[in-house]
């Protein structure tokens, strides 16, 4: 049997009060700290739904996608002064 590599679709929606403007300076601070873009991220969008903030990612692993939320977190609370992903 030939060994396969499935990614995995990630889709989430950030606490309600969370801005553009916030999720832009995350972005930025990741870029800062050479943390954007991480490795195994085939694909990111974040976009408007009605009054929400929506983000779908395509990752090449679980334990790509797991290893960039530890480095994530301390930015995205930081810049929201809350856990939002």
């Amino acid at each position: 049997m030939d060994a396969r590599k499935t990614s995995i679709l990630v889709r989430f929606t950030p606490a309600p009060d969370v801005t553009t403007a916030q999720y832009d300076e995350t972005i930025s601070r990741l870029e800062k700290s050479g943390d954007w873009l991480p490795e195994g991220l085939a694909y990111h969008v974040a976009f408007k739904s009605g009054d929400q903030l929506r983000v779908s990612e395509i990752w090449d692993s679980r334990e790509q996608f797991d290893a960039f939320g530890e480095r994530l977190m301390p930015d995205a609370c930081c810049v929201t002064r809350t856990i939002v992903w």
